[in-house]
C-alpha cells in the first residue's frame, strides 16, 4: 500500500542512519545507486516510476545508453571531488610547497588539506546536512590538515628507503673503482659502450683495475674499427689537408725565436706542416695518419711522464701531433658526416666518446700504478702505523691512563676496494637481477609526491566505503 511506502528522502535518511559513511552522499544519488544495485528496494519507495505489467526493463541502448553513462560518469565524478576537498587540497599544497624541500612539501599539506576539509564541511552545509559547532567543525579542520601532512610525511619517508634501496650508479662505482672522479660524466656516456664490447667480444667482465684498462683499450679499438669501416664509402677520395696545416702552424708563436731550442721547435713546426700543404692525401690515407699520430703522442706522454726523455726535446713533437690530430679529426668527422652513410652527427658523437676514452684510458693506467703501490704499502705498514697508543697522566691524581685507537684505512687494501667495485659496476647472475629488482622497486619509491598521492588514495574516503545493503 502507498502509506507502507517511504519517499526518496525518508529512504535515503534510513541508509544514512544505518551507514554513517555516506553521510556526506546527496540523496538522490545515493537512492539512485541503490535501486541500481538492489532493484527489489524499488517496491518501498512510493516516488519510483512502475512499469506497466508485463514489461520487463532493461539497460538503455543506443544514443540513450551513452547519455546514462556519461551522466553517470559525471555525477561519480562530482561525487568524489565533493567528499574529497581535503585529498585534493593536500595534494595541490603539497605539490606547491615542495620546491622547499620536506618541510615546505608536509606544511602545504598541510594547510592545503585543512582548506579542503572546510570547503567540504561549506559543500555539506549548502547541501542542507546537519551543520556542526564551531569546535566540531574546528577539530574537524585540523583532523584533515593533520591527515595530509601525515600522508606527505609518509611519502617522503617512503622515498628516502627508496633511495636508500636503489643500487649506487655504475658509472659512479667505476669512477671509485678506477680513482677516476673526475670522469664522471665521461663514464656515464661510456658505459653502454663498454656493454657492447663485452657482449660482441664475448668476454668476461673485468673483475679488477687492470680488467677494466684492458676493456677501455678494446672499445676504443672496436669504436676505431667501426669509424674505419664507415668510412670506406669515401676512403678513395683525394684531400689536400690545408686545415690541418695550418692548425700546426698557429703552434708558432713570436717567443720560439727567442731561444735556440725555440727556433728548432720553429723549424720542425714548419716542416711537418708542409707534409699536409704540399702533397694530396686520401681520406684512407688521412684516418691512417690519425691513428699513427694517436699512438705516438701516447707514447710521447708516457715518456715524458716516466722521465725517459727530456720533455724540451720532444715539445715540438708533441705540440705539431696534438694540433694534427685534432685538425684530422674535425675534418674526417666532418667528410663522414656529409658522407651520408649514418645519421646526421652520428660520427660527432662517435668522435667524442673515442676521445673520452684516450681520456679514461690515461686515467686507468696512471691510476693503475697508485693503487698498486698504495695496496704494497698497506701490507708493508708497521703494525703500529696502523694502531694508536697514547698514555697520560691525570692532571688532578696524577693516575696513568693510556688511549687506543685504530687506523681503518691502513687495514684497508686499495686494490681489493677498487675490484669490488668494479665487479659491482659489471654484475653478473643474480647480482645482476638483484641490481634490476633494487633499481626498479628504489626508482618507484622514490619520487615524494607520487608516494604521497598513492598514500592519500590508500586512505582516502572513497576507499573506506564499501558496497551498499
Amino acid at each position: 500500500m502507498a502509506d507502507d511506502k517511504l519517499t526518496r528522502a525518508q529512504f535515503a535518511a534510513k541508509l544514512k542512519n544505518k551507514y554513517p559513511q555516506y553521510a556526506q552522499v546527496p540523496d538522490d544519488h545515493l537512492v539512485d545507486v541503490v535501486l541500481a544495485k538492489y532493484p527489489t528496494y524499488k517496491d518501498q519507495i512510493m516516488d519510483v516510476a512502475t512499469l506497466p505489467p508485463g514489461t520487463i526493463s532493461g539497460p538503455p541502448k543506443g544514443i540513450a545508453a551513452v547519455k546514462a553513462g556519461g551522466y553517470g560518469a559525471v555525477a561519480k565524478a562530482a561525487d568524489w571531488i565533493k567528499n574529497n576537498f581535503d585529498l585534493i587540497g593536500g595534494t595541490l599544497g603539497g605539490a606547491a610547497g615542495l620546491p622547499g624541500g620536506p618541510p615546505g612539501a608536509v606544511g602545504g599539506a598541510a594547510l592545503g588539506g585543512a582548506a579542503g576539509r572546510a570547503v567540504r564541511q561549506l559543500a555539506g552545509f549548502a547541501e542542507g546536512k546537519p551543520k556542526r559547532t564551531n569546535a566540531e567543525a574546528i577539530k574537524d579542520i585540523a583532523l584533515g590538515g593533520l591527515e595530509q601532512g601525515a600522508y606527505e610525511l609518509g611519502g617522503w619517508g617512503i622515498s628516502k628507503l627508496g633511495k636508500a634501496i636503489a643500487p649506487a650508479g655504475r658509472s659512479s662505482l667505476l669512477a671509485y673503482g678506477a680513482r677516476a672522479g673526475e670522469m664522471g660524466p665521461k663514464l656515464d656516456r661510456l658505459m653502454p659502450e663498454f656493454d657492447k664490447t663485452i657482449a660482441r667480444t664475448g668476454g668476461q667482465t673485468p673483475k679488477t683495475i687492470g680488467d677494466f684498462d684492458k676493456l677501455v683499450h678494446a672499445t676504443e679499438r672496436q669504436l676505431n674499427t667501426e669509424f674505419s669501416i664507415a668510412l670506406q664509402p669515401i676512403a678513395g677520395q683525394p684531400v689536400v689537408p690545408i686545415t690541418v696545416a695550418q692548425a700546426i702552424r698557429d703552434q708558432i708563436s713570436p717567443n720560439l725565436q727567442k731561444t735556440a731550442t725555440g727556433r728548432a721547435t720553429t723549424s720542425y713546426l714548419k716542416r711537418r706542416a708542409l707534409d699536409f700543404e704540399t702533397q694530396t692525401w686520401s681520406i684512407r690515407e688521412l684516418n691512417a695518419e690519425r691513428e699513427l699520430i694517436t699512438k705516438r703522442l701516447r707514447a710521447w706522454h708516457n715518456a715524458v711522464a716516466s722521465g725517459q726523455v727530456a720533455q724540451a726535446r720532444v715539445e715540438g713533437h708533441i705540440a705539431a701531433d696534438t694540433a694534427a690530430e685534432r685538425a684530422l679529426k674535425d675534418l674526417l668527422y666532418d667528410a663522414a658526416d656529409r658522407s651520408g652513410a649514418k645519421p646526421p652527427g652520428y660520427f660527432r658523437i662517435l668522435k667524442q666518446k673515442q676521445s673520452d676514452l684516450i681520456d679514461l684510458a690515461d686515467y686507468v693506467a696512471k691510476n693503475k700504478e697508485r693503487l698498486s703501490k698504495a695496496s704494497m704499502e698497506r701490507e708493508g705498514g708497521p703494525f703500529m702505523e696502523k694502531i694508536h697508543l697514547r698514555a697520560y697522566g691525570h692532571p688532578a691524581t696524577g693516575m696513568p691512563g693510556g688511549v687506543m685507537g685504530i687506523s681503518p684505512s691502513m687495514f684497508a687494501d686499495p686494490e681489493k676496494q677498487s675490484a669490488k667495485a668494479i665487479q659491482k659496476a659489471f654484475p653478473e647472475g643474480w647480482r645482476k637481477a638483484a641490481r634490476v629488482v633494487r633499481g626498479a622497486v628504489g626508482g618507484s619509491l622514490s619520487k615524494e609526491q607520487v608516494d604521497a598521492l598513492s598514500l592519500r588514495l590508500l586512505f582516502s574516503n572513497d576507499a573506506q566505503q564499501e558496497g551498499a545493503p
